[in-house]
């Protein structure tokens, strides 16, 4: 899963290069999956922003996608993990399903998909770590998984 920050395709932020929407829909048509990483990567705990700011720039960031794309998933990654209340409704006012935090966790609490919790991979670990991080007993950074819905 890729997360795109819609307004960045081609440019360069401090030592990040951008993919080009040319090679994000080559991404989408090799099997990835693209999501809405916000228009601009705002912080959603600053209290600078508001609630029609939060709904405009996500409902701008899936327009984004859709129009680049031919489609949008109804999925979002917060930008550092950070969100509020107010920014939870904004996005599903704007259409989200389902959210991903920075909160580690194995399971999937199917009644609170907007605080979806994730275990991160980055692709150079080694498979046996991969494994250990995979298996039943890991707990991750400093966060307590979350149990599954029943």
């Amino acid at each position: 899963t890729f997360g795109i920050i819609t307004q960045y395709p081609s440019q360069q932020q401090g030592d990040n290069f951008y993919a080009p929407w040319p090679r994000i829909a080559q991404a989408k048509q090799d099997g990835m999956e693209i999501v809405c990483h916000t228009q601009n990567h705002f912080n959603g705990k600053d209290p600078k922003y508001s609630a029609v700011y939060i709904y405009e720039n996500l409902s701008g960031c899936q327009q984004d996608i859709s129009s680049h794309l031919g489609s949008a998933e109804p999925f979002l990654i917060y930008p550092y993990g950070a969100y509020t209340p107010t920014y939870i409704q904004q996005a599903q006012k704007a259409g989200f399903a389902m959210a991903l935090t920075i909160h580690y966790g194995q399971y999937v609490d199917v009644a609170d998909l907007m605080q979806t919790p994730r275990v991160r991979v980055n692709g150079d670990e080694s498979l046996a770590r991969f494994a250990k991080v995979m298996s039943e007993d890991y707990q991750g950074a400093s966060s307590t998984p979350k149990t599954a819905a029943n």
